[in-house]
């Protein structure tokens, strides 16, 4: 008798073991990027992957309102089949209504089509790398934002770019190939036939340093220039600082 009780005791309390073992709360695998099939407004911050070809008839593709967005195009591409003669861009930070959105990260692949390829209209800390920008008749890559008086701000980065036939139309308002306003690290970049004339001057244009007497001191922008072709233009001098 005392060796059954013995028995059955050892199984009530494997039992017990086991069902606590089957309750045991598993984690959840992390979750990855969202996907994006189709052009639309970003309003999250986080990770989004492109997972097919995205093209539009008219206006913007990707519209981001949110801070620290990284965009993976993963070797797709966007396109405009529309008349660009509007301000389209392929992708854009847009003002939420508190501001433009900071950290806008676009990579690894290909945008054509538009007025602009990247438009970013403000913020702080953007990064657009290996992305092959094309046929867009404003501009490719167009950066601007408030000025930065002493080139201490969150720098963005343009890095590895090929961009080709941009800002050539001139009856539209054509630029050129890179715009961006320091601070700023641009490194890398082949930038060719862009611009009105596809002059060199055209190619990669460093936009904000200037002086102004009447209302405000004199500034210097700051950005750092490495290995692009063709060489670097600047703008609005003659108060610019570019650090080699």
């Amino acid at each position: 008798m005392r060796t059954s009780l013995i028995f059955f005791g050892l199984i009530f309390a494997f039992g017990v073991a086991g069902t606590a073992h089957a309750v045991k709360p598993v984690p959840a695998p992390p979750s990855g990027p969202t996907e994006i099939t189709a052009c639309q407004d970003i309003t999250q911050t986080g990770p989004y992957l492109l997972v097919n070809n995205l093209t539009v008839t008219d206006g913007d593709c990707l519209r981001v309102s949110a801070d620290n967005v990284v965009i993976d195009l993963a070797g797709f591409g966007i396109s405009m089949t529309g008349d660009p003669s509007a301000h389209r861009a392929g992708i854009r930070n847009v003002d939420s209504g508190a501001g433009f959105a900071n950290g806008l990260s676009v990579r690894n692949g290909a945008i054509s089509g538009f007025s602009s390829g990247i438009r970013i209209d403000g913020g702080a800390g953007h990064r657009i790398e290996g992305v092959r920008i094309s046929d867009n008749t404003v501009d490719g890559i167009g950066i601007t934002g408030a000025f930065n008086e002493t080139g201490t701000g969150v720098a963005n980065v343009i890095k590895n770019n090929v961009v080709v036939r941009n800002g050539t139309a001139a009856a539209n308002g054509g630029v050129g190939g890179i715009i961006v306003r320091c601070p700023a690290i641009v490194a890398g970049n082949l930038a060719v036939e862009n611009g009105p004339n596809t002059a060199t001057a055209e190619q990669i244009i460093v936009d904000g340093c200037h002086s102004d007497t009447i209302g405000f001191p004199d500034r210097s922008f700051f950005c750092t220039l490495v290995d692009n072709q063709p060489v670097i233009s600047v703008t609005s001098l003659p108060n610019c600082t570019l650090v080699p």
